[in-house]
């Protein structure tokens, strides 16, 4: 159910605000699962520029397939708040703010920006424009619901919605199930049976027997891995610190590309265990070590139960490789010779 709130006027399209009614199947409460709690600590660091961590989606809806009107896509929302708790899940600070657990509601209204543009490329800048604008500002964690939501329209035709997520309700990979069940729900009215478990159930089994035996294990792994690795990995400072202290690059390389996955195919790896292997061995190198240890994000989604639930399941993991050994070779391995045991240890 949706009922307009408001109407405003920017440099190029009007916008108004819809009011999106969702009612799901339960409520209630628990403890803060592992990934939801180590995303925590790394917003509290962070604040205020906490923002850093929202994640944001555009999604073209007039590419292909029946056009989506307002109304379906507003049902649309409706559907997808209701399919995923994580959506109308909430932080739930002690008094003292010490301790946080997560509150799930049954009901709610979640506002929605409509914004009306006068032609197919106006829209699409509408789109970008409102995805950078609904990402610049951190969420209001115990009061906002982790989504915003946005639809572009041209007449009655919606031709984008755009979502930014709070990272304590999805990560990566949920972001994209979310993407994915929002054009089915467009599409076909239907996204397809519900994921087989919850952000709720999972934070009681994680704090249940399972999870302490779980917990206790990864805990051992993580300390065995911290008495192989070195102290630090870059041990003599080479220049002062910068300001901003931290600095975000990216590397764009088509032949890059391919030959990793050639190397991949070749030594039946994946094409990520090739580049941990790559970076690894380079660091390794260049600060005189011969264990390198490497702090990736892990995805935590082998279970088939969590291949489609949308939560913050990615976490830290510790990836330690010695490169001076590749099996029961006396000699020195080669890049290739380190591939099998890197896929090993990155799983």
């Amino acid at each position: 159910m949706a009922e307009e709130t408001g109407l405003r006027y920017g440099s190029a399209s009007a916008e108004e605000t819809v009011a999106v009614e969702f009612r799901g199947d339960r409520s209630g409460r628990a403890p803060l699962t592992w990934g939801q709690r180590a995303i925590w600590h790394a917003i509290r660091r962070t604040a205020p520029n906490d923002h850093y961590f929202n994640i944001g989606r555009v999604l073209p809806l007039a590419d292909r397939g029946r056009p989506a009107t307002v109304a379906g896509a507003t049902a649309a929302l409706t559907a997808l708040v209701e399919r995923h708790e994580s959506l109308r899940t909430r932080l739930e600070l002690s008094a003292d703010g010490t301790e946080a657990a997560q509150a799930l509601a049954a009901t709610g209204t979640l506002p929605v920006t409509l914004a009306r543009a006068q032609d197919p490329a106006e829209a699409e800048r509408t789109a970008h424009a409102l995805l950078d604008r609904l990402s610049a500002t951190r969420f209001a964690y115990a009061s906002e619901w982790p989504v915003r939501a946005a639809l572009v329209a041209v007449g009655d035709r919606v031709t984008h919605a755009v979502l930014v997520l709070c990272h304590l309700a999805a990560d990566g990979h949920g972001a994209e199930v979310l993407v994915r069940d929002l054009r089915l729900l467009v599409r076909r009215g239907s996204a397809g049976r519900p994921p087989a478990t919850t952000p709720l159930d999972l934070a009681r089994e994680q704090h249940g027997e399972t999870g302490r035996r779980r917990g206790a294990a990864a805990l051992a792994h993580w300390e065995a891995g911290y008495r192989a690795a070195p102290a630090t990995m870059f041990p003599d400072p080479v220049a002062a610190p910068r300001a901003p202290r931290f600095w975000t690059g990216r590397i764009v390389s088509p032949a890059l590309a391919r030959a990793v996955a050639a190397v991949a195919a070749a030594h039946r790896v994946s094409g990520s265990t090739v580049l941990l292997t790559a970076a690894a061995v380079l660091v390794a190198a260049g600060q005189g070590h011969r264990t390198a240890a490497v702090m990736p994000i892990v995805g935590n989604r082998t279970s088939t139960a969590h291949r489609d639930l949308v939560t913050t399941l990615s976490q830290d993991g510790l990836f330690i490789l010695d490169t001076g050994t590749a099996g029961a070779s006396p000699s020195p391995p080669t890049f290739t010779d380190l591939l099998p045991t890197a896929y090993r240890a990155a799983l």
